[in-house]
Parts: C-alpha cells; structure tokens; sequence
C-alpha cells in the first residue's frame, strides 16, 4: 500500500491544482465531450462538480487504456513499479 501514496498523492494534484488532458488527443475529445453533454443538460460542470470529476475519470481512463494497450505491443514503459510487468 505504501507504493500507491505517490499515485495517490499526484492523482489527488491533478484534482486540485485541475486537470487539463491534451485537446488534440482522445482524452481530451472525452473530457470535452462529456462536459459538454452535462452543460447541454444543465448541469454545473466546475472544477470539483459531480460532471467534471465523471469526465475526468472517463478522460484518465481512456489515457490509460492506450497507454497499455501500447505497452502490451511493445510501445511503451511501465513506471517500472511492477517488476513483473515489463
């Protein structure tokens, strides 16, 4: 447990300090596109709103999945935090 308090630790940054995913990627097209769903909708979609942290998870989850899809065809590293993992 102790090794995810520097994940949590800078997830919890990108909450704060606000999260920003490059717009010209498929993160940033899901990040936008889900806030402007919830802003079409009426719902407030502030830094911290129920809306924005949905589209902040959708937007890190679609980073992540790339990211290891990457990895497992060879394109990429891990953080090396799991020996086992390439």
């Amino acid at each position: 447990m102790a090794r995810c308090g520097g994940l949590f630790n800078r997830l919890l940054g990108l909450l704060v300090n606000g999260y920003a995913p490059y717009a010209h990627g498929d993160a940033g097209y899901v990040f936008g596109e889900r806030l402007g769903v919830a802003d079409g909708l009426g719902m407030p979609t502030h830094p911290g709103s129920a809306a924005w942290l949905v589209a902040v998870g959708e937007s890190i989850g679609c980073s992540c999945l790339q990211t290891t899809t990457a990895v497992h065809f060879g394109h990429g590293q891990t953080c090396g935090c799991d020996p086992a993992s390439g």
